[in-house]
């Protein structure tokens, strides 16, 4: 049975900059604007809807996937699925409810970029930033409607993506959507990935970001002690997880 992980159209009447330079540039402008908006929101939580389509049957969507994100500062929390995320000052904690399962480790960079790039954070957009500024074989391409500012990048020759757009609500200068155009094989779990036959076909993958609300984070929703309590160097998973087992993905912890 294949494992299918997600992982994460508008064509209005637009006036595109004249020249790929120029393009790249109020493309970085307009990430930069991201970057900006996002750092002066140090609460903030939103609705995620991920779904996705083959590339040639785009808007028939094949499966979808909901969940919430939520953060504070370098705090960051989120429920997808049957799956749960807190990163905090001390751990990185995920919960696997068809598991039962509480995974735990020390925090980490990479992780930290993981969350970020989930709440789509100004962490994450400096990736992108990069990506454009300094990637080779890629093209920029900038437009508007009423509603919405659209970055859309195209990539040449990239062994997984061939696109990536990000639609901005010029109401709030926030993300309503991302749309990424990659290869329909990187959906699967490694493990299964080279039993895929379609994976050398494109898929078209729709992010959603709605519900926003800025500031009023219960700070209370990153403490560990929601899920499991340490005794010296034991971990005893909280009343509300007491069937889950605990497994360590650190040394030290």
């Amino acid at each position: 049975m294949k494992k299918i992980i997600l992982f994460i159209l508008l064509v209005p009447t637009l006036s595109i900059a004249q020249s790929r330079e120029d393009a790249k540039e109020a493309a970085i402008r307009a990430i930069g604007q991201l970057v900006s908006t996002y750092r002066q929101l140090p609460q903030l939580s939103f609705a995620v809807n991920y779904r996705y389509a083959a590339a040639d049957r785009p808007g028939v969507y094949l499966d979808s996937m909901e969940g919430r994100v939520i953060i504070s500062g370098q705090q960051y929390w989120y429920s997808m699925a049957q799956t749960e995320c807190v990163l905090n000052a001390d751990y990185q904690i995920m919960i696997f409810k068809e598991d039962k399962l509480i995974y735990l480790a020390r925090p980490n960079k990479d992780m930290a970029a993981s969350m970020a790039m989930q709440a789509m954070g100004p962490q994450a957009l400096h990736a992108f930033d990069s990506l454009i500024r300094n990637g080779q074989g890629i093209h920029s391409t900038i437009w508007e409607t009423n509603a919405e500012q659209i970055v859309q990048v195209d990539f040449t020759g990239h062994p997984t993506y061939k696109s990536l757009s990000w639609f901005i609500s010029k109401e709030t200068g926030l993300i309503g959507k991302m749309v990424t155009v990659m290869k329909a094989g990187q959906l699967y779990d490694a493990s299964v990935r080279s039993q895929v036959d379609d994976k050398d076909t494109y898929a078209i993958v729709e992010t959603l970001y709605t519900a926003y609300q800025k500031g009023g984070v219960d700070e209370n929703i990153f403490r560990s002690d929601r899920y499991f309590n340490r005794q010296g160097t034991a971990y005893q998973p909280s009343a509300q997880y007491s069937n889950y087992k605990i497994f360590l993905g650190s040394q030290g912890l």
